[in-house]
């Protein structure tokens, strides 16, 4: 096309007069080549292999000034809890160290199989009881058997007829020692009553919980179908050998413990739970007075009468030889006229 009148001539720069060259097409690898135009290349074209990118991305570092205020205040902040968690581990270490330096005080000398005879001899059948658990079964505290709680529901059983109050609890003892050594004991003796004391030393030596739940759950597997009464851990915040902040962690254990006993006595209709938790109030405060025995750790014998207001109740009701819906009656027991006798 020529150009019109008074249009520019497209000077030699100009894309319109730059001869077009005819367009090459291309073929993929693997294709039949096709011959490009006379002297051009021939197909196929081996492509240039991408440039390889380096991986990964290296990123010039930043360093942000931190304001001197902030660093010296965290500075103090990782400090102090440093600081804090040192002091806090020597201190638990020096209560622990003291609380095993504590006044150690013997078993109780008696005979760890308990008599006694029913309120009306010759009547009732007899009752074994059998008692484990851990230093407080066996009296540790007190002068004289007749101090020791196992006596002491022994003797309030006799209602219903003769007791035998076997005793293989042991001191220092933990749930899964009763398991181990105990439980067999037991289980030799054939008793038609148990009473199970033991988790405070679980609590003491921070036993974990879960070896704590499957002892007490095989315990009281192996008890089969025999009425148990299970005792709860009592209040370790009232002892005076454990200093803060030991006597708080503690404490605090042995709540945990706790609700795990009762949780394990609520699945079980032949389980009875009986807390031991109890603290003094303003009613009873003279009550209390002397609860803890020399070593301020274990009770005293006034402990133990504390305990056993707790545990004769429900050792009463769980006694098989009580008839079903007669809570004062029981087998071969006297008549109404015969109570009277002295």
């Amino acid at each position: 096309m020529s150009a019109t009148k008074g249009s520019p001539t497209p000077g030699p720069g100009h894309p319109v007069s730059r001869p077009v060259e005819p367009r090459q097409r291309v073929r993929r690898p693997g294709r039949d080549a096709v011959p490009a135009t006379a002297g051009g290349p021939q197909f196929p074209v081996a492509l240039p292999s991408p440039r390889p990118r380096p991986w990964p991305v290296e990123l010039p570092t930043v360093r942000v000034p931190l304001p001197t205020r902030w660093r010296s205040l965290l500075l103090r902040v990782v400090g102090a809890g440093a600081g804090t968690v040192v002091f806090g581990g020597m201190l638990v270490g020096a209560e622990v160290l003291a609380a095993r330096r504590r006044t150690i005080l013997p078993e109780t000398d008696y005979d760890r199989v308990l008599r006694f005879e029913g309120r009306w001899p010759g009547t009732g059948r007899l009752l074994r009881l059998a008692v484990m658990g851990d230093s407080t079964t066996t009296g540790v505290g007190t002068e004289r058997v007749e101090q020791t709680y196992a006596a002491i529901v022994g003797m309030a059983l006799v209602d219903h007829g003769p007791v035998e109050v076997h005793v293989v609890g042991r001191a220092s003892a933990r749930a899964a020692h009763v398991l181990a050594t105990q439980l067999p004991l037991a289980r030799e003796i054939d008793p038609d009553l148990v009473l199970l004391v033991v988790g405070a030393n679980d609590a003491t030596h921070v036993t974990p919980l879960r070896e704590v739940r499957q002892a007490i759950k095989a315990i009281l597997d192996g008890c089969g179908d025999r009425p148990v009464v299970l005792a709860g851990v009592p209040a370790l915040g009232l002892t005076t050998v454990l200093h803060h902040p030991l006597r708080e962690l503690s404490d605090r254990r042995g709540r945990q413990v706790n609700r795990l006993l009762k949780r394990a006595a609520a699945n079980r209709d032949n389980v009875h739970f009986v807390p031991l938790a109890i603290r003094p109030n303003s009613e009873d405060t003279a009550l209390w007075h002397g609860y803890l025995a020399a070593d301020g750790f274990h009770p005293s014998a006034v402990g133990y009468a504390r305990w056993a207001l707790e545990l004769v109740p429900a050792l009463l009701a769980a006694d098989p030889r009580r008839p079903a819906g007669s809570p004062g009656g029981q087998e071969g027991s006297p008549g109404a006229g015969e109570a009277q006798r002295p």
